[in-house]
């Protein structure tokens, strides 16, 4: 039986793709002029466009799970989309603030090839056993350890503040990859009995 793959949730994952576009454009065409400046952060005011703009995709990213399980409109196709506009956000985001020279690209090394091991293993996984692994909490914090350090980035911080943060969140990523990897194995290990 063929499953619906268009619907709101789906529709909502897709729509990430769309808003990244003024995201990014915000983001590295930045225009000097100051809303913010205390603590050592500062914003600019196309910084703040970004800023609501990776709020919207925030937002969908939020409602895109929420209305699949209310509605239960939970796709194999749905299982794929959204983590994949997941990552080719935090991607190119965490791409941009590099080349604006708010984050030191080692970093996002370690965010994209956390990214591609996981889509990799996990269409390893879909093509042998046809199973999906879904997200966990810890995968879920490590993401928001990523998205503190990208809105540190966002603010220009600078030094121990923004160094500290990328601390925790490389600790979570290794941590997310390891238990990714032991729930890989077990899933694999078991479809293979």
């Amino acid at each position: 039986m063929r499953e619906k793959i268009f619907n709101i949730s789906n529709f909502l994952s897709f729509s990430r793709f769309i808003i990244l576009i003024p995201t990014i454009y915000f983001l590295t065409n930045d225009s000097g002029e100051i809303v913010f400046e205390q603590y050592g952060l500062k914003l600019t005011l196309n910084r703040a466009i970004s800023i609501l703009f990776m709020l919207s995709l925030y937002l969908s990213d939020l409602a895109d799970g929420y209305l699949a399980r209310k509605f239960n409109q939970i796709t194999e196709f749905g299982k794929i989309i959204d983590p994949l506009a997941d990552k080719v956000c935090i991607g190119l985001i965490v791409l941009s603030l590099v080349q604006q020279g708010d984050l030191p690209i080692w970093y996002v090394g370690i965010v994209i090839g956390r990214d591609l091991i996981i889509l990799a293993a996990g269409a390893y996984l879909s093509s042998k056993i046809k199973f999906v692994l879904p997200s966990n909490k810890l995968g879920k914090y490590t993401v928001t350890s990523i998205a503190l350090v990208i809105a540190l980035a966002m603010l220009k911080a600078k030094g121990l503040l923004l160094n500290l943060f990328i601390f925790i969140s490389v600790v979570m990523i290794f941590a997310s990859l390891y238990v990714y990897g032991r729930r890989f194995f077990e899933h694999l290990k078991i479809k293979q009995i």
